[in-house]
């Protein structure tokens, strides 16, 4: 598990569950045999998704079409790429940074 990304991640993994509890900016690559990955957004992030699931479930809390609530436009702040063959994808809601 890692809590806070401020940058870029990449992880891979067999047979592990992978979990980012927050990503605030960055290149994201998460990469899983049979394991689920689960990744935090950070509100008011633009974001870029590549997900696919060969027989596991893909969920987000995030609308998937126009801007994110609270962004403003431009280039993703946030590229995620996830990839899994037996495991879900499920794309949450961060908390918001502690100032």
């Amino acid at each position: 598990m890692v809590g806070d990304a401020k940058g870029p991640v990449s992880v891979a993994t067999v047979s592990g569950d992978q979990e980012i509890r927050a990503v605030e900016a960055g290149e994201v690559k998460l990469q899983s045999v049979s394991g689920d990955v689960r990744v935090g957004i950070r509100p008011g992030r633009r974001l870029w998704i590549d997900a696919t699931a060969v027989s596991g479930s893909m969920t987000s809390e995030l609308p998937m079409e126009g801007a994110a609530e609270g962004a403003t436009g431009g280039d993703p702040e946030i590229e995620l790429r996830a990839r899994t063959v037996s495991g879900d994808v499920r794309i949450v809601r961060a908390a918001p940074a502690h100032v």
